[in-house]
């Protein structure tokens, strides 16, 4: 018997988590949040990982109107790979995702790259 598969649906991406962090660079990842919620989709999920020394005033209070769940989470523990690990252990979605804080997305990029995903195989829409 065959597995079935899910055909993705065109308009949507999968459920997925993106990561972001950060240290002492404020305006460079506000500016990466900013793109990615201005694209023409977004994670249902996204993680600023903040390891900066105080604390970024603009981001621990960040809402928006997109379907896109913001979390931030600031950190004394120091390093790129503490930080995605962090972001790893609190992700809720299947599919997890990094950008670089310096990082400026493309409006269509999430539904490229899930899909490229989705199609190397493991992952289901």
């Amino acid at each position: 018997m065959t597995p079935m598969t899910t055909t993705p649906e065109p308009s949507r991406p999968p459920l997925a988590s993106l990561i972001i962090s950060s240290r002492n660079r404020h305006a460079f990842v506000s500016e990466a949040v900013r793109s990615v919620v201005s694209g023409e989709h977004v994670p249902a999920e996204l993680i600023v990982v903040d390891q900066s020394d105080d604390r970024h005033p603009d981001l621990e209070r960040l809402e928006t109107n997109r379907d896109c769940e913001l979390r931030y989470l600031w950190t004394e523990e120091r390093g790129a790979s503490r930080g995605r690990n962090m972001g790893i252990r609190s992700a809720r979605h299947p599919i997890v995702l990094f950008i670089d804080d310096d990082c400026r997305v493309t409006p269509t990029w999430l539904v490229a790259l899930t899909r490229a995903i989705v199609r190397a195989g493991n992952a289901r829409w």
